[in-house]
């Protein structure tokens, strides 16, 4: 899941904590434009929380989804990974 940590009305983390006994074992990336020291401030996240800061471009969300999907699992290898990105970064571009 991807989510932004500050919407109206509900946090991401909120949101997160509602749906996850619907879909046990999901991965949640959040995205913000605030700072980390307002974010840790208003103890919206955790340590160790996946965080992809605004403003981000394809390359960096592809990257990161990535990261949040293999965290752990056993790392696979560069070639592997590079082949998955350039096919993403594809699939990105023509939508």
């Amino acid at each position: 899941m991807l989510t932004d940590v500050v919407m109206p009305g509900i946090n991401g983390r909120v949101l997160a904590e509602q749906l996850l006994p619907r879909q046990p074992g999901m991965r949640v990336l959040y995205m913000s434009g605030y700072t980390d020291s307002f974010i840790a401030g208003h103890g919206v996240l955790e340590p160790g929380t996946h965080l992809l800061h605004k403003p981000f471009t394809d390359e960096v969300l592809i990257r990161k989804v990535r990261e949040v999907l293999d965290d752990g699992k056993k790392p696979r290898s560069t070639t592997t990974r590079s082949r998955e990105l350039d096919f993403a970064e594809t699939n990105v571009r023509r939508s």
